[in-house]
């Protein structure tokens, strides 16, 4: 994924000025927070994986991507809009850079975003919705 994001980068006169949209969010951040599921390697067909618990308490780990988060501390985009990681929505700045994840919540039908203001180069509003 590294190599993907310095390929397209490369192309950008100044990186400072744009939006990454990366599926997935930072790793190890607040909106990359995910249940850790239990070792999947001796499941069955048609079996699902259950999460890892001690002592009826979930366990979570980072679901994002290194290669992300490296990309966004270097080059600092204006701003970075991210999924995949539905349970953990929320902003989170690295550097000057604020990430935005909006989540959601398939089983209730409901769809969640971000509405994000530009002016120039510079993030001038956000809005979490909910739909």
């Amino acid at each position: 994924m590294a190599e993907m994001i310095e390929a397209e980068v490369a192309r950008v006169p100044d990186p400072s000025r744009c939006v990454f949209n990366f599926h997935a969010p930072p790793k190890d951040t607040p909106i990359d927070m995910c249940l850790k599921l239990e070792d999947t390697s001796s499941l069955g067909p048609g079996e699902l994986p259950k999460p890892d618990r001690t002592g009826g308490r979930f366990h979570y780990i980072g679901g994002g991507s290194s290669a992300v988060t490296d990309a966004v501390k270097t080059y600092q985009p204006v701003v970075a809009l991210h999924g995949h990681i539905h349970e953990s929505g929320g902003r989170y700045r690295l550097g000057r850079t604020q990430c935005f994840n909006p989540g959601s919540e398939y089983l209730q039908g409901t769809l969640r975003g971000w509405i994000v203001a530009l002016r120039g180069a510079k993030l001038t509003g956000y809005q979490h919705t909910s739909g």
